[in-house]
């Protein structure tokens, strides 16, 4: 399993997108893990994002795919002094992709993004 870690502090009423170094393999059971600090009141949202490129518009949200929306009533995640986690079971074929957190804080506060991304590289079959 591989960890892809995301720390950084959002302004107040604004968004930002954080986006981790080539991911040179394939990967299954993406695994995120959000925790929200004390007083952040649900108005943190935070997407995971699968993306072919490395992109991070300075506003608006990033190409690529959100897995939330899939299965989701929404596509984010809030949260206010705890951590989620969410696990999902796909197969990424595509060598050389990138994971982004999309960050959209509504608050009059600036809030804090940290994030942990666990992947699982799927090991290259053997020749025969």
């Amino acid at each position: 399993m591989r960890s892809i870690y995301f720390y950084d502090t959002v302004d107040a009423f604004s968004e930002k997108t954080l986006v981790s170094k080539r991911i040179r393999f394939k990967y299954r059971e993406v695994r995120v893990r959000v925790h929200f600090v004390l007083n952040t009141n649900y108005t943190l949202q935070i997407k995971p994002i699968i993306s072919l490129d490395n992109n991070a518009p300075s506003t608006g949200e990033p190409l690529g795919s959100n897995f939330l929306d899939q299965l989701s009533q929404v596509d984010y995640l809030v949260g206010d002094d705890e951590v989620k986690e969410v696990n999902y079971y796909l197969d990424v074929e595509q060598i050389g992709t990138w994971f982004k957190i999309y960050a959209n804080n509504t608050d009059s506060f600036p809030h804090t993004i940290d994030v942990a991304v666990h992947i699982t590289e799927i090991e290259p079959k053997e020749k025969e």
